[in-house]
Order: C-alpha cells, then sequence, then structure tokens
C-alpha cells in the first residue's frame, strides 16, 4: 500500500514525488520518494529496453479510459536513465 509512504496528513495529488524503479541482477526495486514500496524477485532485463510511463494496473481497465471517465492528468518533470 502505497499510502503508507507518505507523512500524515499529506496526499498524493498536492505535491510532486519521486519515483524509481533499481534493477539489479537478482531484483527489481521499486521506490517512491527514496522508500521502498516493492520488490520483485527474479532475473531483470538483460537486453535493451525501453520505458513506459502508465497509469495503468490491469489490462481490463483499457475499455473503461476515456476523456469522458477519466479527467485527472498527471504531470511529469524529468525522467534520467543511467546504467552503471
Amino acid at each position: 500500500n502505497t499510502g503508507k509512504l507518505l507523512p500524515k496528513g499529506q496526499n498524493w495529488w498536492n505535491s510532486f514525488h519521486v519515483v524509481s524503479v533499481e534493477w539489479t541482477p537478482t531484483d527489481y526495486i521499486f521506490r517512491i520518494d527514496g522508500k521502498e514500496y516493492w520488490r520483485m524477485k527474479g532475473k531483470p532485463l538483460q537486453s535493451n529496453g525501453y520505458l513506459v510511463l502508465s497509469a495503468l494496473t490491469s489490462d481490463y481497465e483499457i475499455k473503461f479510459l476515456t476523456k469522458k471517465t477519466i479527467k485527472e492528468t498527471t504531470s511529469v518533470d524529468w525522467i534520467r536513465v543511467w546504467a552503471l
């Protein structure tokens, strides 16, 4: 539950947040504002990939997502990708 990452009284929609994914040879580590909220074990991507910025949680939602049903927007200020 990502709501537990926020300080008391703060909402997701009233401030900016830093969302990150780190992948190592054994894990994907997901963080919001530097706090880990999910870790997925397994063999991460070993070839070139690409970013997809999406608010979808499941494929079945696609047919319900229209300008009439979703009026909110999300702003992305910057994206940075690097390899060590």
